[in-house]
């Protein structure tokens, strides 16, 4: 209880997760630029039911979500074009999806209803050759939880009711080098 003139400290839950994903380019690509052209998320839980199983009686209450579907897709296909990586670009990244409100869920490994990221983008070098690149779809499952170069196995497990989250996509050359042989 507070007196008159005195503050009132009120506690928020939010019943949501907040998503971000950004994209950072590695050292090996030197002075090239990414440039990204698309960004997806599919088979995302977007309808379910909130359940308060202890009437509010705890602090935070008690409170579960089941999904009832996973049909949900957010994509950035039109005002992600701007987005480049020049060389500068850091360890930080620069975001492509920017708080996201989705509904908390368990990823899913396997069946066709896997939550997924798909990326599309160019990469310019310093002769002005230009790739374009559509790699397969990642799944979201397969996330490290640390973002660190000590490739932890620690995987995220899904989005959890009021909780942030930062997904770092890191983009480097994946040079092929061939070697060769002559034998009789």
């Amino acid at each position: 209880k507070a007196n008159y003139g005195a503050t009132v400290d009120l506690q928020f839950n939010h019943i949501a997760s907040l998503v971000d994903l950004k994209v950072k380019k590695h050292a090996d690509l030197g002075n090239a630029t990414v440039a990204i052209t698309s960004i997806a998320l599919s088979n995302i839980d977007n309808t379910g039911t909130f359940t308060v199983s202890d009437a509010y009686t705890s602090t935070p209450p008690v409170t579960t979500w089941s999904a009832t579907a996973s049909t949900g897709a957010y994509s950035n296909t039109s005002g992600v074009t701007s987005v480049t990586l020049p060389s500068d670009v850091g360890t930080t990244g620069d975001f492509l999806i920017n708080n996201l409100v989705a509904m908390p869920q368990t990823f899913r490994t396997s069946g066709a209803a896997i939550q997924l990221v798909t990326i599309e983008y160019t990469i310019e070098d310093e002769d002005g050759n230009v790739s374009t690149y559509a790699p397969d779809p990642f799944q979201l499952a397969l996330f490290d939880i640390v973002d660190d170069t000590d490739n932890d196995d620690t995987k995220v497990g899904g989005w959890e009711v009021g909780k942030h989250y930062t997904f770092y996509i890191t983009i480097n050359s994946n040079k092929i080098v061939f070697t060769g042989a002559i034998t009789d």
